[in-house]
């Protein structure tokens, strides 16, 4: 996502768009929970997804380890403290690389509901 000139191609957020605004014409209750580093641009994505219920996660720092380390550290509690007026039925999760499928993992074991995690990048024959 670019906050200047809208939606950026992207597999990632072009499927979330796609499957939630699918997800969400058959009448199921959607909820997102990502991270976002764009201060200024939460208001348009807030209208882009008006129908589900979106958690935008401020994330501070820089660099892959370290946002993804602060991004689970909130992304968790947060699903935690969803857990009951979402009525969670599964978790889906996207990223760009294969061992942030932790994240989905835990989330399925915390909520104790079916997981499905979905990778957005090439991988090698070592992974």
């Amino acid at each position: 996502y670019s906050p200047q000139g809208g939606v950026v191609a992207g597999g990632n957020i072009n499927a979330l768009l796609a499957l939630s605004e699918r997800l969400n014409r058959q009448g199921y209750s959607i909820t997102i929970l990502s991270g976002w580093p764009h201060r200024h641009s939460t208001d348009e994505v807030r209208t882009r997804l008006s129908y589900t219920n979106l958690e935008l996660l401020q994330l501070q720092t820089t660099g892959p380890l370290l946002r993804n380390i602060e991004f689970l550290s909130r992304l968790v509690p947060a699903a935690y403290k969803l857990r009951g007026s979402a009525g969670f039925e599964i978790v889906h999760g996207h990223s760009g690389y294969p061992h942030l499928a932790i994240m989905t993992v835990l989330l399925k074991h915390i909520l104790g509901v079916p997981a499905v995690h979905t990778v957005y990048c090439p991988m090698t024959d070592r992974l």
